[in-house]
């Protein structure tokens, strides 16, 4: 019970979004702790409900890893799968065993490049064609305006490369947190100088 983050995400403001992806890192890094990577992290598996609470859902996909306490009591799939528009390159090409921690790592940065910009990372006209873009890593153009410091930490997270990711959720979360605050600070002290230069025009 609860409402889809996808319904209110453009009603959001930036700030309320933000808290709720850093919530579902929370869940995210839970998951990789125990074993299990989800590999469909998107702003429509992310249900919202009373109080504060987020829920992370669909785990259909989910893969378990080595490191899960059941790996060996439970059959994995063997095929590639999950959402086009924000894909990592790994799963669409494979092999299975190469989708990990950094794969969640990447759907987390094209989540934050959606809150961002409005739009997933990978477009296409057909769905062959968005998988391209996926095999390629190919990111949509943002505008001037999305530009800076959230946006650039979305990239990182999004690197071809899964090892020039951010190494764990962990890290990701780190980044958005000192962006909060740095953003807090500067805010702050607009807000002071506005004040100040009204006072002496008092």
């Amino acid at each position: 019970v609860g409402t889809p983050w996808s319904e209110v995400i453009k009603d959001n403001s930036r700030g309320q979004n933000l808290e709720i992806l850093l919530k579902v890192c929370d869940a995210i890094g839970f998951a990789h702790d125990r074993g299990v990577v989800h590999r469909d992290i998107k702003p429509e598996n992310i249900m919202l409900g009373d109080f504060g609470v987020v829920m992370v859902m669909d785990w259909g996909l989910a893969l378990p890893t080595a490191s899960y306490d059941k790996f060996n009591s439970i059959a994995a799939t063997s095929s590639v799968g999950g959402t086009p528009s924000f894909m990592a390159p790994e799963m669409m090409t494979g092999p299975i065993d190469r989708i990990g921690v950094a794969s969640d790592v990447y759907l987390l940065g094209a989540t934050l490049f959606k809150l961002v910009t409005g739009f997933a990372p990978h477009k296409g006209r057909t769905v062959k064609e968005c998988l391209q873009s996926v095999r390629r890593n190919t990111i949509r153009e943002v505008t001037e305006s999305d530009k800076g410091e959230l946006l650039d930490i979305a990239m990182k997270a999004m690197r071809t490369k899964p090892d020039d990711r951010h190494p764990d959720v962990a890290s990701f979360q780190k980044e958005i947190r000192a962006y909060r605050e740095h953003a807090e600070s500067v805010s702050l002290t607009a807000r002071a100088t506005d004040e100040l230069t009204r006072g002496q025009c008092e």
